[in-house]
């Protein structure tokens, strides 16, 4: 046991050890620390934000939000300053950033209102949410073609790829029927069939 850095969230672990990577995100600035067996490190790569980490299943790559220069003075505004996604290796990940500016490049750019990012189970394409050109969505990114694809538009988060690669699960606004109580409205979650919504064949 060993004590954290204040306002630690978004864990994910190493496939191939007990390392974790982690971020603290006050929505305006964050850093990254990978945990290990002897403590906790912050990757000290040259970047002013890093956070919400997510390690691809084969392990190779981790793929986070973040900004290498941040615009304007510190404050709440840089809360909404449009952020990227970068993908970088695990070697520079258990290098805590160190020397390996060429092993992470940014994929995706003009994001705000950052969510969560999941991958698919084979490691080649990812899935997030966010807001694009001042509209909410879940968008779908593949790594071969470099293509960005929507694949669900409005109020929906939080996007889990299910470990057979087949669907993704979504939060999106409840259905509104005519016993549709608005003093009782919830979420729910939606199930979107992969191959309704994303043509592989476009990677060939």
């Amino acid at each position: 046991d060993y004590p954290l850095p204040s306002g630690l969230s978004d864990f994910t672990f190493d496939p191939r050890s007990n390392d974790v990577l982690s971020s603290t995100n006050d929505a305006s600035t964050g850093d990254m620390y990978l945990l290990t067996d002897f403590g906790p490190r912050r990757l000290r790569f040259n970047m002013d934000k890093g956070v919400r980490p997510s390690w691809s299943p084969d392990g190779n790559l981790v793929a986070f939000f973040g900004n290498e220069k941040m615009s304007g003075e510190w404050g709440p505004g840089w809360a909404y300053v449009p952020t990227h996604i970068w993908v970088m290796t695990d070697r520079c990940a258990n290098l805590y950033g160190f020397g390996c500016d060429d092993e992470r490049e940014s994929v995706v750019s003009g994001i705000t209102e950052i969510g969560t990012i999941s991958w698919s189970p084979d490691s080649s394409h990812f899935v997030f949410d966010g807001i694009m050109q001042g509209k909410d969505g879940v968008f779908l990114y593949s790594l071969k073609s470099n293509e960005l694809v929507k694949i669900a538009t409005g109020d929906y988060s939080d996007p889990t790829w299910s470990p057979s690669g087949d669907r993704i699960l979504v939060i999106g606004p409840r259905i509104v029927t005519k016993e549709f109580n608005p003093e009782t409205r919830s979420e729910a979650l939606f199930f979107l069939d992969v191959s309704e919504i994303y043509t592989p064949e476009l990677e060939e």
